[in-house]
Order: C-alpha cells, then sequence, then structure tokens
C-alpha cells in the first residue's frame, strides 16, 4: 500500500469481536432506535472498546476509537445541540485523549488542543445551561456580574469534579510547559 487511509480504514483494527461488533451495529442503527439520548449511547459503547483496547496495551487504536467518538459527537452538536449530559462526555473524552496525548509523548500541541477544547467546551456548557436557567447561583440573579465557577450551583448530572478535573489537567499542562500567565488563568476560573 502507499501509506494512505481511506475512510473506511481509519479506524481500528478489530480487537474484540464483541465489543467491536457491538459498536459497528451501533453506528449503523437509526439515532431514533437508541432513544433517549443516542449520542450518549454510541459514545458509551466506544470507550467501552477503547478502554477495553487500552486495557490490551493497545494505547494507538483507543486513541483512535477516542478520537472518533469525540469527532461524533462534536458533528452531532452542530448538526443539532446535544443534551447538557452528551456534552460533558464530549468534555470527558477530549479529557481523555489529552491525558493519552502526555502519558504516550504525542507532540505538546496536540495535548493542549484537546485539553483546551475540554475547558472551552465545559465553559460553553456552563454558560448554555446558566443562560437556559438551569444553573442557579445562590441569591439574587446577577447577569452582568462576573462570578467564579465555583459560585455556580450546578445541575445533578454535573459534579465539582467534572468541572475542576479539566481546568486542573489544563493548569498542570500550562505549568509542565512553563507558561505561568496560563496557570494562573486557569486556576482563576475555578
Amino acid at each position: 500500500t502507499s501509506g494512505g487511509t481511506s475512510p473506511s480504514s481509519t479506524f481500528h483494527p478489530p480487537f474484540s469481536p464483541a465489543v467491536d461488533s457491538a459498536y459497528e451495529t451501533a453506528l449503523g442503527l437509526p439515532l431514533e432506535t437508541l432513544a433517549p439520548s443516542p449520542h450518549l449511547k454510541l459514545s458509551g459503547i466506544a470507550i467501552a472498546l477503547a478502554a477495553t483496547l487500552e486495557a490490551a496495551e493497545r494505547p494507538e487504536p483507543a486513541y483512535e476509537v477516542y478520537s472518533e467518538a469525540l469527532s461524533r459527537l462534536r458533528a452531532a452538536n452542530a448538526a443539532s445541540p446535544l443534551s447538557g449530559p452528551e456534552r460533558l462526555r464530549a468534555v470527558a473524552l477530549a479529557s481523555k485523549l489529552g491525558e493519552m496525548a502526555e502519558t504516550y509523548q504525542l507532540p505538546v500541541a496536540e495535548e493542549e488542543r484537546w485539553l483546551t477544547y475540554a475547558v472551552e467546551e465545559l465553559l460553553r456548557l456552563i454558560r448554555d445551561e446558566t443562560a437556559r436557567g438551569r444553573i442557579v447561583v445562590e441569591g439574587e440573579e446577577r447577569r452582568d456580574e462576573t462570578m467564579m465557577l465555583a459560585e455556580l450551583e450546578m445541575p445533578p448530572w454535573v459534579t465539582k469534579t467534572d468541572v475542576g478535573a479539566p481546568l486542573e489537567a489544563l493548569g498542570r499542562f500550562y505549568a509542565r510547559e512553563g507558561n505561568v500567565e496560563c496557570v494562573r488563568l486557569a486556576f482563576l476560573v475555578v
């Protein structure tokens, strides 16, 4: 072969026939079949497959599966806004990809790209949920004031760890890279 890949060959090599088959089958189903939260279910199957690949010490195909799952979520969100939990899944996948980029010594830009996306999407999610009135700030409404994330009351499907982990990971990344100003900004948000 010429070393190039066609779109159909960019998917991971087969590993676990049962999980691989479940994922391929789920991808072929109409989204309505997987309702409610079809993207949460599809990404969950992808995560199970990628975790199985990681456990078998096959990080490259695991990385591809995680990346593909995130790409699918991003494309779905661009077509029609996803639910909060589905968007939070995208944050988790981006965080995982950033972690893997560090662990497997991928280019620094790759790690930064995933960690930055995780934080940016998390902040967009919180902003959007706040605008919809789903996140309530204690006391009176303060639309024009700057507020810290710690002041927000999160929806039940968002934990403080969900919010803090991507910010902390990005802060650690910038600290490791010696970018003190970005470290300060990351930790000021929390």
